[in-house]
């Protein structure tokens, strides 16, 4: 049996505790907020964190326990620094949004309008922490065009095969190969 949920992380911990309760067990596949460990493990706390063995999620940000990438090894140094929260991924998409919207409002200019930063949103060309293409355009306002499933396994969530893209219609899915985006040297964002 396999369940969906698209569900935010409280509702994910308030499903699989109640699951446990009734001895029911499918395989879980959860949206990619829905789904991160971290947030999902300070939820359910020490007792509750093997009902997430096994989940499966979808996420379109690098994983918060690859210190590897440079996005993470970014944001995490902006969140110790600032003495943040817990670095899971919802801090890490907080970071993802904060990073664009300073690119937006430096595109839009000086004389700020909700229309200059409609208008330089829509002209894209931003770059992005994201595993796929940011695809905010005139014509398309569904952000981010794709995913990489991850499974958490030991207490890490863990991206596997191939990362995919698509549009928010009937479209083609399709690999998506290319090499991601990195921050600036100085991790100041540039318009």
């Amino acid at each position: 049996t396999v369940v969906m949920l698209d569900t935010v992380p409280g509702f994910t911990a308030l499903v699989l505790g109640t699951a446990a309760k009734l001895a029911y067990k499918p395989n879980w596949v959860v949206s990619s907020v829905g789904a991160d460990y971290r947030t999902l493990a300070s939820r359910l706390g020490a007792a509750g964190t093997p009902l997430l063995d096994g989940l499966v999620g979808a996420g379109y940000l690098p994983s918060v326990d690859d210190d590897s990438n440079p996005w993470v090894q970014l944001f995490k140094k902006i969140n110790t620094d600032a003495k943040g929260p817990d670095f899971d991924g919802n801090v890490m998409y907080g970071f993802s949004v904060g990073y664009l919207f300073v690119q937006a409002l430096q595109k839009a200019g000086k004389n700020l309008t909700r229309q200059g930063i409609v208008d330089a949103i829509e002209k894209g060309g931003f770059k992005s922490p994201g595993i796929v293409p940011f695809e905010y355009s005139k014509t398309n306002h569904s952000g981010y065009g794709g995913v990489q499933l991850a499974k958490i396994s030991g207490g890490k969530q863990l991206p596997f095969g191939a990362i995919y893209t698509t549009d928010d219609g009937d479209g083609a899915i399709t690999e998506y190969k290319e090499a991601p985006a990195t921050p600036t040297a100085d991790g100041i964002p540039t318009a």
